[in-house]
C-alpha cells in the first residue's frame, strides 16, 4: 500500500475497532486498499480532484459503508486484481465519472446505496455507469435496492448498469434487483441496464423501476440464461429514446436461453411513436416474450418521493430505538433506558450518531409531538455538529410556541410556528431548501423567511431528539420522526399529515 494512504486507513481501522466513528477522518486525494484482508470503513468523507476516491486491489473481505464519496475526478469506488467479497453498502456517491467498478473479481455487493450525477466525461474516459461488472464471476453477487437520479446538464451517463462479460453460478445468478433510477442520456447508445454485454450468463434482473433511464431500458446483447422479470420501465419522448427492452446478440458470443417476463413497459421513441420491445431473432426462442404488458400505464411519477430529491435519511417510528429508514443510522438511547421508546420524561433523550448523511443544505423533518409541559424553553430537536443557534438549526417549544431557528454562513432566522398544548398531538415540519426556511403546523404553513446559502455546520456532535444545547429536556411523547432530504412541497405534508392524523 503506498505510503500516503497508510495512515489514514490505520486510523481509520483503529476507530472501527474501538467502536469510535470515523466521520471525523476526511481525504480529498482518495483512499487505496492493496493486498487487504479484512477491513471495513464507515462514516468516511472522500473526495480526489485527480482520480478514483477509493481504490480496492487484490484485496478479501473487504466493506464500504455509509460514506459520502464525490466529486471524484474517476470512478468513485474501483475495485481491481481479483478482488474477493467486496460489500459496498448505504454510500452516497455522487459528482463522478462511475460509481462503483468491478473488475476480474468476485462475490462484489452493491447494496443500498445512492447515486447521483454521474457524469460520464467527468475525467475524459467515457465511463459514465452507475455500476460496471466487468469479468465478475461466480455465485454472490449483487447490485440491489439502490437509487439512482441523473439531472441533464450536471450528469451525463452511458448504462446505469452494465454487465460485461460476466459469469453467475446457476444456483446463484448475479443479481440486479430492486433498484430505482430516475433520468440518463443523453448519449445514443445508453440504457438502465444492459446484460450480456460482450457474452456471459446467469443474471437475474428482477423487480427495478427505470424512468428515462436512457435510450434504451433494458437490454440482452448476448450471452446465455439471462433473466428480465417483473420490471417497470417507462420513457417519455426525447432526443436519444429508442426502446425500452431487447434482446439482440451485439457480440459473437453465444446468445441464447433467455427469459423476458412479467415486465411492465411505456417507452416512447424521440420520433413519438410507442417502441416497447424488439426481439432481433438473433437469440433463439426467447422464453415468456408474450407474457409482458405493453403501452403499460405507469408514468414517470412512480419513482417521486423514492429517490435523491425527496429521500428519506432518518426514519424513527419509535416503536424502538432503532432507525428505520435504508440507511440503519445509529441511534443512543441516552438516559432511563427502563423508559419506552417515544416516552421521554425530561431525563431521556436521542443521540442520532453523526453521520455524513445529516450534513445536508436541503431538509425536510416532520414529527408528531405531544408534549406533558410547555412552560419555559425546551428543547425538541437539534442538528449535528452544531449548537443549533449560531450554527445549524434547531426546534423548542417556547412557553407552548413552538419555534425553529437556522443558521447559514451568512445569516440566521427564527421562526414562529404556532402553539403546540400539552396533552394533546400535533403534527410539526420545518424544511429549508437554499433560499428560505418555513414550518407547518398540522399540514398548514405558519411561517416563511428568506434566507440564503450553506448552513453552518462546526464541530463534530450527535443530532439530538427530545434535546438542544441550553434548554429544558422534553417531556412528553413523540413519533414518526423523518428526516428527508429536499423541500416537501405543501401538498405532500398536507397528504402526511392527512394520513396519518386518524393514529393520533
Amino acid at each position: 500500500m503506498k505510503i500516503k494512504y497508510l495512515l489514514n486507513l490505520l486510523i481509520s481501522l483503529l476507530c472501527v475497532l474501538l467502536s469510535i466513528p470515523s466521520y471525523a477522518l476526511t481525504s480529498d486525494t482518495g483512499y487505496i486498499i492493496d493486498g487487504e484482508t479484512d477491513v471495513s470503513l464507515s462514516d468516511l468523507r472522500v473526495s480526489n480532484s485527480k482520480g478514483p476516491c477509493i481504490s480496492i486491489n487484490n484485496s478479501v473481505n473487504i466493506t464500504i459503508q455509509n460514506s459520502v464519496i464525490g466529486p471524484c475526478k474517476g470512478v468513485a469506488i474501483k475495485i481491481t486484481d481479483q478482488s474477493d467479497a467486496i460489500k459496498i453498502s448505504n454510500n452516497r456517491i455522487y459528482d463522478s465519472n462511475g460509481g462503483v467498478e468491478a473488475r476480474h473479481s468476485q462475490q462484489i455487493q452493491v447494496i443500498r446505496n445512492q447515486f447521483a450525477n454521474i457524469n460520464m466525461y467527468y475525467d475524459n474516459t467515457s465511463r459514465g455507469q452507475y455500476v460496471q461488472f466487468n469479468n465478475v464471476f461466480g455465485s454472490n453477487n449483487k447490485i440491489n435496492y439502490n437509487w439512482g437520479e441523473t439531472v441533464l446538464g450536471l450528469g451525463s451517463t452511458n448504462d446505469l448498469v452494465n454487465i460485461f462479460q460476466s459469469n453467475g453460478d446457476i444456483d446463484s445468478p448475479i443479481e440486479i434487483i430492486g433498484n430505482m433510477f430516475r433520468g440518463g442520456g443523453p448519449i445514443y447508445s445508453g440504457s438502465g441496464i444492459m446484460t450480456g454485454d460482450g457474452g456471459g450468463s446467469y443474471v437475474l434482473v428482477k423487480d427495478n423501476i427505470l424512468v428515462n433511464p436512457g435510450a434504451v431500458g433494458i437490454g440482452i446483447a448476448g450471452g446465455h440464461h439471462i433473466q428480465i422479470l417483473n420490471n417497470k420501465v417507462f420513457s417519455e419522448k426525447n432526443s436519444f429514446s429508442n426502446v425500452g427492452i431487447y434482446v439482440w446478440n451485439q457480440s459473437k458470443s453465444r446468445c441464447s436461453n433467455h427469459t423476458v417476463e412479467g415486465n411492465f413497459v411505456n417507452w416512447t421513441k424521440k420520433d413519438g411513436s410507442k417502441f416497447n420491445m424488439w426481439d432481433g431473432k438473433n437469440c433463439g426462442f426467447i422464453k415468456g416474450w408474450a407474457n409482458n404488458t405493453r403501452n403499460a400505464k405507469i408514468n414517470a411519477k412512480m419513482t417521486i418521493g423514492n429517490l435523491i430529491s425527496h429521500e428519506l435519511l432518518a426514519y424513527l417510528p419509535f416503536d424502538s430505538f432503532a432507525d428505520e429508514s435504508e440507511n440503519l443510522l445509529h441511534v443512543i438511547n441516552a438516559g432511563n433506558p427502563a423508559i419506552p421508546a417515544g416516552e421521554f420524561d425530561g431525563t431521556n433523550h436521542l443521540q442520532l450518531k453523526s453521520t455524513p448523511f445529516l450534513d445536508i443544505d436541503d431538509f425536510t423533518i416532520s414529527l408528531w409531538v405531544k408534549p406533558f409541559s410547555t412552560f419555559g424553553t425546551i428543547g425538541l430537536l437539534k442538528s449535528q455538529n452544531s449548537d443549533g443557534w449560531s450554527s445549524g438549526w434547531r426546534m423548542t417549544i417556547e412557553d407552548g410556541l413552538l419555534i425553529a431557528r437556522l443558521s447559514t454562513v451568512s445569516k440566521s432566522q427564527t421562526l414562529h410556528c404556532g402553539s403546540v398544548s400539552n396533552q394533546q398531538w400535533s403534527f410539526v415540519t420545518f424544511r429549508y431548501d437554499g433560499k428560505s426556511v418555513e414550518c407547518h403546523l398540522n399540514g398548514d404553513l405558519i411561517d416563511s423567511k428568506p434566507i440564503y446559502n450553506q448552513i453552518k455546520y462546526k464541530g463534530k456532535s450527535d443530532m439530538l431528539i427530545a434535546k438542544a444545547n441550553g434548554t429544558t429536556q422534553f417531556s412528553g411523547l413523540l413519533d414518526e420522526f423523518k428526516f428527508y432530504k429536499g423541500k416537501l412541497t405543501n401538498s405532500q405534508i398536507q397528504e402526511m399529515y392527512h394520513r396519518s392524523k386518524a393514529f393520533f
